[in-house]
């Protein structure tokens, strides 16, 4: 009878445990989502780094009259997945991006999230409204505003990948036309230029064929700098792979091998390139008697 009584107890406990844990919840989720937060623009600025969009959002439309709470307002209503308003978020994105009467910053953060999210919907055939609009003029309209800084190299892939996705006859010509004189044309710190010398050098590998170009630029970005590790094992392993493997060229395979075990002892992937350094000896071998 006791023990019974006992069962009870801690089912009865279990119970008011879990009914608190959901109120506690409940309550949470609606201060978060439905109760207004107060703080300024720069705790608008801090809640959309963290991915707090109902937080931004709350914040950002006490400021809307300003272009940066506009922006953060607005951004939040396309990226907000839990709350999401394309159609009010990309109108007022447009009109900041087409605003010459605030700063460029703005104007340029502005254009590249429209055209972004615009793009997207055009790639995956979702949003029959937005089919027509002239995404590459976006994008060329912001390389006129702003040429000199990582925005301008983000807008270059952006745009190399409108190219490579398009049907048109042209496509090939205007991609490596438009990536030439980009990279020769940036006027920021080179370093900016690393995720555009790898779409390029992408493309050559995935859609030409082109080993050597695609090598030319896996180097350039090599030697720009690239500061993810995780990134620059995996250059480090293309160059040497594909000029080892698929330009026969054993000077620089073997280069960029051993630079790789240089930096990387202890990577996941630093056996496989032993082994294929050691392969790689071998031939060296074979060819030299």
């Amino acid at each position: 009878m006791i023990k019974k009584n006992l069962n009870i107890i801690v089912v009865v406990l279990i119970i008011a445990i879990g009914a608190i844990f959901i109120a506690l919840m409940a309550r949470n989720i609606f201060l978060y989502y439905f109760v207004s937060v107060e703080g300024t623009i720069e705790d608008a600025v801090q809640a959309y780094a963290n991915t707090q969009f109902p937080k931004a959002k709350s914040i950002a439309s006490k400021h809307l009259e300003e272009p940066l709470g506009k922006l953060i307002f607005c951004s939040c209503q396309i990226f907000d997945i839990k709350n999401l308003n394309y159609n009010s978020g990309l109108a007022g994105l447009k009109e900041l991006y087409e605003d010459t009467n605030i700063p460029t910053d703005i104007r340029v953060e502005a254009a590249i999230s429209y055209a972004r999210v615009i793009q997207v919907f055009q790639t995956r055939g979702i949003y029959a409204e937005y089919k027509e609009v002239a995404v590459e003029k976006v994008y060329k309209d912001i390389l006129n505003l702003d040429n000199n800084d990582r925005r301008a190299c983000t807008t270059a892939v952006y745009l190399m990948e409108l190219y490579i996705n398009s049907k048109e006859k042209q496509g090939d010509e205007k991609i490596i036309k438009f990536t030439d004189n980009f990279v020769n044309n940036f006027n920021g710190e080179k370093k900016y230029l690393v995720p555009v010398h790898m779409a390029i050098s992408n493309y050559y590998l995935v859609f030409k064929n082109n080993y050597v170009s695609a090598v030319e630029h896996l180097k350039k970005a090599y030697e720009l700098g690239i500061e993810r590790d995780l990134l620059k094992r995996d250059v480090l392993f293309r160059i040497a792979r594909i000029s080892e493997y698929n330009l026969d060229d054993l000077e620089t395979g073997k280069k960029y091998y051993e630079e790789f075990l240089r930096l990387y002892p202890d990577a996941l992937t630093t056996p496989v390139v032993k082994r294929y350094l050691k392969d790689l000896q071998e031939k060296e071998k074979d060819i030299n008697g």
